[in-house]
């Protein structure tokens, strides 16, 4: 395993890895120079770099983190502090966020010059103003795209939503994405700003025993 993984480009290997249990990939990154290993956790959802880091010794966690570049430690280090089986510990900070002053086409071609976004961008979160993390409303892609270009975010978004609180236990988020058929669920902190979201993948590895994960991917 560890040396298909090593015959692959990083985005692939990292790609690969995520379809991994948490145990494989640790294992994995064990093997590979701690150089290769860093950089494979940098090119990982940074919630799944999280996970794996805690599946290793202290010792090999802290030496793989010191190694990583310092914008994906940033992500990494932010959901650290979060249990493991909370929304906090579920979410992923990759999400993308537009101000509701914004028009549509102000937004759809911010997205096109966007050097990398998330993978799982099914919805775009609306902030109150640039540089602000003040959650607001929501609008899925595929809404954004429909929408007049010169309508203003804020007169297309959603202003009602289902959100989480970074310390509600995990399997209540996922109950929650599955009774109302999410595909990602923002999660909220006290000052009603957004600190990250949950997609539906990860809620799905809550909900399905593992054997139905491998069947149903």
């Amino acid at each position: 395993r560890t040396e298909v993984v090593e015959s692959l480009d990083d985005e692939l290997a990292a790609d690969a890895l995520e379809e991994m249990s948490t145990e494989t990939q640790a294992r994995i990154l064990e093997d590979l120079s701690e150089e290769r290993a860093a950089d494979l956790l940098e090119e990982m959802s940074p919630d799944d770099a999280v996970d794996v880091l805690g599946e290793m010794s202290d010792k090999k966690s802290e030496q793989l983190f010191a190694l990583m570049e310092d914008d994906e430690k940033a992500d990494v280090a932010e959901l650290m502090h979060f249990d493991h089986d909370t929304a906090g510990g579920l979410m992923t900070t990759e999400f993308v966020v537009f101000p509701r002053h914004m028009t549509v086409g102000e937004a759809i071609r911010s997205l096109r010059e966007m050097a990398e976004t998330p993978n799982m961008i099914y919805y775009l979160y609306v902030v109150e103003t640039e540089g602000s993390w003040k959650l607001c409303g929501l609008i899925s892609l595929r809404s954004l795209i429909l929408a007049d270009p010169h309508s203003r975010l804020e007169e297309v978004m959603r202003s009602d939503f289902r959100s989480a609180h970074p310390s509600d236990p995990s399997e209540e988020v996922a109950q929650t994405i599955s009774e109302y058929n999410l595909l990602a669920l923002p999660v909220v902190d006290d000052e009603g700003d957004i600190a990250g979201i949950v997609t539906v993948d990860d809620a799905m590895e809550i909900l399905l025993p593992r054997n139905s994960q491998r069947r149903l991917g």
